[in-house]
Order: structure tokens, then C-alpha cells, then sequence
């Protein structure tokens, strides 16, 4: 089956606890059912560029420079602060404690508590540590709590998946610049 949202262009995407299928559209959170049912939807000021949710129920909607949550009923609990420098979030992943933000512009992945707060940045360049340090040549940076929760984030001006603890210590790398299956283009 395909979900199509009418004729507004599709920027986020993310799946719930419950299967639903969550999406941000220019100025709307659309929820469908697992079947492709429209359940609800509300408005949002502006266009977010990547949504997620977490175990506790919550909406997390990325806009360029910061953070928004809500109900999924759609009301709005928090409108956290922006991210200094020059911020452009691209993927945002919930843990059981903890909201870890992708910004391409600042070429780091933020760990937040709940309530907005910066526990750490993951990914700074560090020789001493081995960690070479995002290179990010577009607005594509991905992330993704893993089965073991490590913090994986695609390097994509490295060709690389990379793998962190939470305190950002990297665990492992893979990387292979390849045309084929086996590595990244």
C-alpha cells in the first residue's frame, strides 16, 4: 500500500511504540495506522525536517535550528532553545533517558535529557580518541539508537556507519567507499 498525504510534500518520517506511521508535512503531523489509515493529524508552525518518538508517548519534531515536542494529540509540551552555531538538524533518535539530535551544520550529534538539556556532543573530532570527526559535505547526517544502545551515525564525507557510546567514545567504524552492495558510493 502507499500512504499519500495529499499534495503536500513529505519531510519527516517515523514509526510509534504502536506501529503507527507519523509524518511532517509543510505545516502538518499526519498519524496513519499500521493499515495506511489516517488517524490524526494537527498543525505545526512551520515545515520539521524529522520526527521521533519516544517510549514515553512524546512527539520530537526537528526544525532547522531546534526542538519542539508534543501530545499525540498534538499539543505542544516544549519548545527547546536553539542549538548554537549553525544548526541544521536532520534525523533525531529517543531513547528510554535521552534525545540525541543530528545537525549537519554543526557536524555533531547532541545528547539531551528530556527536558531540553545538553548532557554532551558526540562526534568531535579527537586524534588522542581516534575519532576522525564528522564530515558531513550535505545536509544528509542520519542517526540511530542501536539493539546494545550505542549512538550509530552515518559519516557520509567519510563513507562511513560509526558506532558510540552514549558518552561519545566510539566503539567501531565501518567504512568502504564502493559502487557495490558492500560499501558506499
Amino acid at each position: 500500500g502507499q500512504i499519500k498525504p495529499g499534495d503536500s510534500k513529505l519531510y519527516g518520517i517515523a514509526i510509534d511504540k504502536k506501529d503507527n506511521i507519523l509524518i511532517t508535512t509543510q505545516n502538518n503531523v499526519i498519524i496513519y495506522s499500521a493499515n495506511g489509515d489516517s488517524i490524526y493529524s494537527f498543525k505545526i508552525a512551520d515545515k520539521a525536517g524529522c520526527i521521533a518518538t519516544g517510549a514515553n508517548g512524546l512527539i520530537y519534531l526537528g526544525y532547522r535550528k531546534h526542538l519542539e515536542v508534543y501530545t499525540s494529540e498534538g499539543k505542544q509540551v516544549k519548545k527547546w532553545s536553539e542549538i548554537p552555531g549553525v544548526p541544521f538538524i536532520t534525523s533525531i533518535s529517543v531513547d528510554d533517558s535521552s534525545v540525541f539530535v543530528a545537525d549537519a551544520g554543526n557536524k555533531l550529534v547532541h545528547h539531551f535529557n528530556f527536558l531540553g538539556e545538553l548532557i554532551n556532543e558526540i562526534g568531535k573530532k579527537d586524534p588522542d580518541k581516534g575519532i576522525p570527526g564528522f564530515f558531513i559535505p550535505s545536509p544528509y547526517f542520519d542517526i540511530l539508537i542501536g539493539k546494545n544502545n550505542e549512538v550509530w551515525a552515518i559519516n557520509t564525507g567519510r563513507h562511513s556507519f560509526e558506532s558510540y557510546t552514549k558518552e561519545g567514545e566510539l566503539v567501531t567504524s565501518f567504512n568502504k567507499t564502493s559502487m557495490t552492495f558492500e560499501g558506499f558510493s
